[in-house]
C-alpha cells in the first residue's frame, strides 16, 4: 500500500508541475502520449488532476498498451477519459462524434496565422547532423532531470528492513496519507472504499448438536398447556420460534394472564378471535466453519442411502447460491434436505454425523400428526 501512494503521489505531482508549466508558458493544449495510468476507470485520482485541470488548459491522449487490462477498463469506460474535449474534436466515427467509444482515435485543429513573408531556409547535412545531436542531448538530458529521483533511487542502495527506524517508517506513512488527503481535498477528489470481503454462509455454522437442542427447548418453551387452548403447531425457525393455538372454551384474557407466568419475554399475536401466534426469539450460538468435502451428487447418494437404512422418505435438491459484494462473486454448492420423523431433533440429526456443513434450517411439530418436519441444508464442495 505504501508503494502504491508514493507512486500514485509522484505522479499526481509531476502532473501538477507540467500542468503549471503549460499555463505559464501560454500553451494552447497539452498532449500525453499513451498510458497516462493503467487502471483508467478505478484512478481517479490521477485521471481527474489531468482532464479537470484548475487551468482548464485543453487536455488530449491516446491509447497505450496498458490503458485496457485492468477490470472494467473497457473502450466504452476509457474512451470519454481520452481527452476533456470529447464533443471538440473529430471521432474517427463515421457521425465524427465518440458514439459508444469504440472507436478509440480521433483529430482536432489548431488554428494559426503564420506570417506570409516567412521563407524556410534549408541547411547543410553537417549542420541537421549537429541539430540533431543537440536535440537528442536536450531529449536525454530533458529525462534525466524528469526522472531524477527514481534513477537516484534506483541506484542507492537500499536499507535492510531491520534498519529501517520504526518512528520514521511511522512519520513518512502520516506525511504520505497528508500529502494524498491534501491533493484530494485540492482536487475534489472521491476516495472509492473496497468492498466488503465476502463471508462464506458455512464459514458461521452453529453446533448440530446444539441447535437440534436448542429447537427443541424453544418447543417445549412455547407449547405450554393453556387450559381452554388447543395446541396446533410449533415451528422452530433461524431467528424465531412460533407456536399457534385455536380455542376451544377458554377466552383471550386467561390466555394472556397463563401465557406471561408460563412464557415470560414471549410476544402473543391475536390472529383472529379464536386463533393465537406465540412467538419468542432464540438466543445466538456460537459458530464455526465447516464444509462437507463431496460433491453435491455424492452428497445426495450418501443421504439416500442414510435414510433407506432406517426406513424413512427425505427429498433432496441440489442447488447453487450466488453470492457477490458488487465486486467479486461467489458460488455455493447446496444440498436441501426435507423429511417427516417421529424422532426428536436430536435424535434425527445424529444421521448426519458422517456430513460436514450441516445447518438444521427447519424444525416444525405438527399436534395432530404427532411428527416432526425437518429442513436440512448440508454445504457441498
Amino acid at each position: 500500500v505504501l508503494k502504491r501512494l508514493m507512486k500514485v503521489l509522484r505522479i499526481l505531482l509531476k502532473s501538477v508541475l507540467i500542468l503549471k508549466r503549460a499555463a505559464e508558458s501560454g500553451s494552447d493544449f497539452i498532449i500525453h502520449g499513451g498510458d497516462f495510468c493503467n487502471d483508467y476507470v478505478g484512478s481517479p485520482e490521477i485521471t481527474n488532476v489531468y482532464l479537470k485541470n484548475k487551468y482548464n488548459i485543453p487536455a488530449y491522449g491516446i491509447y497505450g498498451n496498458h490503458k485496457l487490462e485492468a477490470n472494467g477498463n473497457t473502450m466504452s469506460a476509457v474512451t470519454p477519459l481520452l481527452t476533456n474535449r470529447p464533443n471538440s474534436v473529430v471521432w474517427g466515427t463515421a457521425s465524427g462524434k465518440i458514439e459508444d467509444g469504440t472507436v478509440g482515435y480521433y483529430y482536432f485543429d489548431i488554428d494559426y496565422d503564420f506570417d506570409n513573408n516567412t521563407i524556410l531556409h534549408s541547411i547543410s547535412r553537417f549542420g541537421a547532423g549537429i541539430v540533431s545531436l543537440i536535440l537528442v542531448g536536450a531529449f536525454v538530458l530533458g529525462l534525466g532531470l524528469i526522472f531524477r529521483d527514481s534513477i537516484i533511487q534506483a541506484m542507492s542502495p537500499r536499507p535492510h528492513v531491520a534498519e529501517l527506524n520504526p518512528e520514521l517508517v511511522a512519520e513518512y506513512k502520516r506525511q504520505i496519507e497528508e500529502s494524498s488527503k491534501q491533493l484530494d481535498e485540492q482536487f475534489e477528489i472521491e476516495k472509492t472504499l473496497p468492498p466488503e470481503p465476502i463471508v462464506m454462509p458455512y464459514e458461521l455454522l452453529p453446533d448440530v448438536a446444539a441447535r437440534a437442542a436448542q429447537c427443541y427447548q424453544a418447543i417445549g418453551f412455547v407449547m405450554q398447556p393453556i387450559a381452554g387452548w388447543n395446541q396446533v403447531y410449533a415451528t422452530c425457525g433461524e431467528t424465531h420460534v412460533v407456536a399457534e393455538f385455536v380455542r376451544s372454551f377458554g377466552t383471550v384474557g386467561e390466555f394472556y394472564a397463563a401465557a406471561s407466568g408460563l412464557m415470560p419475554g414471549a410476544f402473543v399475536t391475536e390472529v383472529d378471535a379464536d386463533t393465537i401466534r406465540v412467538r419468542a426469539t432464540l438466543p445466538a450460538l456460537d459458530v464455526f466453519a465447516s464444509q462437507d468435502e463431496r460433491d453435491p451428487d455424492t452428497v445426495v447418494r450418501d443421504i439416500t442411502t442414510a435414510f433407506q437404512g432406517i426406513n424413512t422418505n427425505v427429498d433432496t435438491q441440489i442447488v447453487v447460491d450466488t453470492l457477490t459484494n458488487g465486486v467479486d462473486t461467489a458460488y455455493v454448492n447446496v444440498v436441501e434436505i426435507g423429511a417427516e420423523s417421529k424422532l426428536v431433533p436430536m435424535q434425527f440429526m445424529k444421521i448426519f454425523d458422517e456430513f460436514g456443513g450441516v445447518y438444521l434450517m427447519q424444525a416444525s411439530w405438527d399436534v395432530r400428526s404427532r411428527s416432526w418436519n425437518y429442513e436440512v441444508i448440508v454445504y457441498a464442495k
